[in-house]
């Protein structure tokens, strides 16, 4: 904004350099300007005044930068303009570098503009006293960035200390399937067995929702509309109502307390599951003709669907709760016939053998991200705790990939966390809370 100009409605000319300004802060901070204000009505007028005396200009420049600052954080215009006032007459102006200087609190400009403007500034660096300031700004900006560099790590160590990530079902052979589950805890980075589900099942969905965790649909020798919800109070897996549609390789995601299921193979349906009254009730279907396979995430009160078509595209749709619509976004260009999908503060990302993608829901543009390390399809993929992790999986031909990788989200990049993590392909992952208990 102010760099921008925006909402100023005042400026001072400092042989013509304009510094805009906010008048009111200017007669907040200043008697001068408080004075001419009252006194000039042509400045009041023209909305400008030119500081001619170099005396009385450095004064006003030097408490412009002391009393301004607090309210308007403007450092980098203030040097800017000190800087270039300087060198329009150098030889009478030296004298005024360092007490400027002194006055701008460098250690607060922005890092590209210390790197590009100030630190090769000889006027600085040949000044002793300035070349002080300088060293102070940069020791400051480097601590700064240690320092949440340090904390990013400390955050993410911590909240990696107690996650741990159910992984249930899978296949070995694309016929039929398994009911066992796994937990899998990140910080210890080993894998323990717990009850298994009722039903034999892969490309499923599991879902945390109500205290719980849900299985979902998959198949068996055939498509599956079963579900089944893991009770913490008498640590067993039981039967719900079953879906109105059996589905397999579909999406799921949970909004205002309901669990959502969107598309699968051959199918466009929708349903919504309300614990409440333990049914499902349709929903208005995905706008394709035919999907493949899709998945499905929350982000910013909308539901998104990527969606697999018959014409090998992958189409993003965003389904609005509140309203039942559904509205067409960006196709993503796919290298990859199956992605999962992560959201994360208005992101979502798209992960496949191939590539992996991301897409900012503002600006609804697909744009390419490292990928995994690992080439693998039939891969879970959560989220938690700013970092998104893959485990198993296969490369084709049932050579499986045990690997589970982390992609850090601020760093952007993908690690091997864990090289013998666990063997499963086309099963379901859902990270655990605190409460849950399976022991």
């Amino acid at each position: 904004m102010r760099i921008n100009q925006k909402l100023f409605d005042f400026s001072l000319d400092v042989d013509g350099e304009l510094i805009y300004v906010h008048k009111l802060a200017l007669a907040i901070a200043s008697d001068y300007f408080a004075a001419l204000f009252e006194a000039d009505r042509k400045v009041r007028k023209e909305g400008t005044v030119k500081l001619q005396d170099v005396d009385v200009v450095a004064v006003k420049i030097k408490e412009l930068i002391k009393d301004v600052q607090n309210i308007v954080k403007f450092e980098d215009i203030a040097y800017k303009a000190a800087i270039n006032w300087v060198k329009h007459d150098l030889e009478r102006r030296r004298v005024h570098l360092a007490e400027l200087m002194s006055q701008i609190r460098l250690p607060l400009v922005s890092s590209k503009f210390l790197r590009d403007h100030i630190v090769g500034e000889p006027l600085l660096t040949e000044d002793e006293k300035c070349n002080k300031f300088l060293i102070e700004a940069l020791a400051y900006q480097l601590t700064k960035v240690t320092q949440l560099h340090e904390k990013s790590q400390t955050e993410t160590m911590h909240s990696n200390e107690n996650l741990q990530v159910l992984l249930g079902g899978g296949t070995m052979d694309l016929v039929t399937g398994i009911k066992e589950c796994k937990i899998y805890d990140i910080s210890k980075k080993c894998l323990v067995s717990i009850l298994s589900m009722n039903e034999d099942r892969f490309c499923h969905s599991l879902v945390h929702a109500h205290s719980g965790i849900y299985t979902l649909g998959g198949y068996n020798r055939g498509a599956l509309n079963t579900a089944e919800y893991y009770d913490p109070v008498s640590k067993r897996w039981i039967y719900v109502a079953p879906m109105n549609s059996s589905r397999y390789g579909f999406g799921s995601c949970t909004y205002n307390d309901l669990i959502y299921v969107v598309g699968g193979y051959c199918t466009c349906t929708v349903e919504s599951y309300h614990s409440a009254t333990n049914t499902w009730y349709l929903c208005k279907n995905i706008p394709v003709t035919v999907g493949l396979f899709n998945r499905a995430t929350v982000e910013q009160n909308s539901i998104y669907s990527l969606t697999r078509e018959t014409n090998g595209k992958n189409a993003l749709f965003r389904f609005d709760p509140r309203n039942e619509k559904w509205c067409v976004l960006n196709v993503m260009p796919a290298r990859s016939a199956q992605y999962e999908l992560i959201s994360h503060e208005r992101t979502l990302f798209a992960m496949g053998k191939n590539d992996c993608k991301r897409l900012d829901i503002r600006r609804n543009k697909w744009e390419p991200m490292p990928k995994m390390l690992s080439n693998r399809i039939g891969f879970s993929a959560v989220v938690a705790a700013k970092n998104i992790y893959a485990f198993g999986g296969e490369e084709g031909n049932f050579r499986f990939v045990k690997s589970v990788e982390r992609f850090n989200i601020n760093n952007n990049e993908w690690t091997i966390i864990d090289p013998n993590g666990m063997q499963q392909c086309r099963g379901g992952g859902a990270v655990l809370t605190r409460d849950l208990d399976f022991n």
